[in-house]
């Protein structure tokens, strides 16, 4: 990855300053005791002794830019709370301005995030998901290899943020949802989906009428769904992630993290006959 260009510090009016596509931490952080005592020492000191870093939105996409969020002039690299702090306090923002593309901006945001304080798994998928949809990264193996972070790590992120909306609603905040859980729940979607959205849905009544722990959120949406728990054995493999387990009755039922091929469909179907008729 190119070095990023010299940079400068400047003091810029926050409503020249917009979010970055790549924003991601969700809305409700910035409601958090956490954000107004950051919003009051930032008052307190007369700006945010902390810079931000922004780059200049190129020309040939200011236009759209501008049209989507007022006179915006740059877009934010890292500080987005520290950003909103300033612009609800009105006071102009200390930031670097660098130029830099969407790679170095991407893996700049994600290092500063783990630097101070760590996405929650749905953040973080969120990220990547976008990432990937927009064509930033080859695959997932080349995202995690840029950013140093494990692959499996990134794939149950983006299993967390690819969940369906009435899995994310079912908990108090979709930042419940841990890692481990990632690929249960994704199995529970795959073997039965509408039984699956249908507990969400009365799991999320439950919850707004009397607290319900996340622990107890996810046993009830995999057990309902007729998904595995986390007693389930797992193996990790270059193509795909299976998980099995066996129920009270005797049966096998084996789970995989992603639509295989139909070749490797075939082989599977292959062995399977060998090892039943051995």
């Amino acid at each position: 990855m190119a070095p990023t260009p010299s940079a400068a510090l400047r003091r810029i009016d926050a409503r020249l300053i917009g979010h970055s596509k790549w924003a991601n931490r969700i809305h409700e952080d910035a409601d958090t005791p956490e954000f107004q005592e950051l919003k009051a020492s930032i008052q307190r000191a007369g700006g945010n002794v902390q810079p931000i870093k922004v780059r200049p939105i190129p020309p040939s996409v200011q236009a759209s830019a501008v049209a989507a969020q007022g006179a915006m002039r740059f877009e934010i690299v890292f500080g987005h709370r520290r950003h909103r702090a300033c612009l609800e306090l009105g006071v102009p923002v200390n930031a670097i301005v660098a130029s830099m593309d969407d790679l170095q901006l991407f893996a700049e945001m994600d290092r500063e995030n783990r630097a101070h304080r760590a996405l929650s798994p749905f953040e973080q998928g969120q990220m990547f998901k976008r990432a990937l949809d927009a064509g930033l990264f080859a695959s997932v193996r080349r995202l995690a290899q840029e950013l140093t972070i494990d692959v499996s790590l990134v794939s149950k992120a983006i299993a967390i943020a690819s969940l369906p909306e009435p899995v994310h609603q079912a908990f108090s905040s979709p930042n419940d949802i841990q890692y481990r859980w990632a690929r249960p729940l994704k199995a529970a979607c795959a073997a039965a989906l509408q039984r699956t959205i249908d507990s969400a849905m009365r799991l999320k009544a439950q919850n707004s009428a009397a607290s319900v722990s996340p622990s107890r959120i996810f046993q009830m949406l995999v057990s309902e769904a007729g998904g595995r728990g986390e007693d389930a054995q797992e193996v990790c493999g270059k193509q795909a992630h299976a998980a099995f387990k066996i129920d009270r009755r005797g049966r096998l039922a084996i789970w995989f993290d992603r639509r295989l091929s139909e070749a490797l469909v075939m082989r599977l179907r292959t062995s399977l006959e060998k090892l039943l008729n051995e």
